[in-house]
Order: structure tokens, then C-alpha cells, then sequence
């Protein structure tokens, strides 16, 4: 542990601010997502003919999923793994 914060010592002051880092990572993943399922532009679908807007809309709808998955994963890491494991000791 301590090799890897002195490979990388902005390690700690991520770790400690990490409350602050989910909370606005949280708002933007949810922001994203707002913008992805209820899009409110349609010029580029109008001007491609709308074959460019279906393969885009699945891709993005995919890599938000993505984004929410690892978001979760990580939350769970961060904040419920070690009371979970203590629980089971």
C-alpha cells in the first residue's frame, strides 16, 4: 500500500474527498442519462436521414449502462463491502 501511494500520491486526497466524488460523478452519470433517453435535438438525425441516430442512440444507451454498472460497482466498494464483510466476520 504504501508503494502504490508513493507511485501515486494524489491517491489520498482523492480518498479523501471520495463522498464529494460519487455525489457529482452520481448527478452527471443521472445528467447523461436524462440526455440520452429524452434527446431534445433532432437536426443531425434530419440531416444524416436518421441512420446515423439509431446506431449512436444504441451505442450511447449501452455505454451509459456501462458507466452506471462500474458506478455501482464502485459505490459498493467504497462504502458497503467493508460493513458487509465485518457483518459476516
Amino acid at each position: 500500500m504504501v508503494s502504490l501511494l508513493s507511485t501515486f500520491p494524489w491517491l489520498a486526497t482523492l480518498s479523501a474527498y471520495s463522498g464529494w466524488i460519487f455525489i457529482i460523478a452520481g448527478f452527471m452519470i443521472l445528467f447523461s442519462g436524462i440526455l440520452i433517453i429524452h434527446p431534445k435535438g433532432k437536426m443531425a438525425c434530419s440531416i444524416t436521414g436518421g441512420k446515423g441516430c439509431e446506431a449512436s442512440g444504441r451505442f450511447q444507451r449501452i455505454m451509459l449502462w456501462m458507466a452506471v454498472g462500474f458506478y455501482g460497482v464502485g459505490l459498493f466498494a467504497a462504502y458497503a463491502l467493508l460493513p458487509l464483510l465485518q457483518l459476516l466476520e
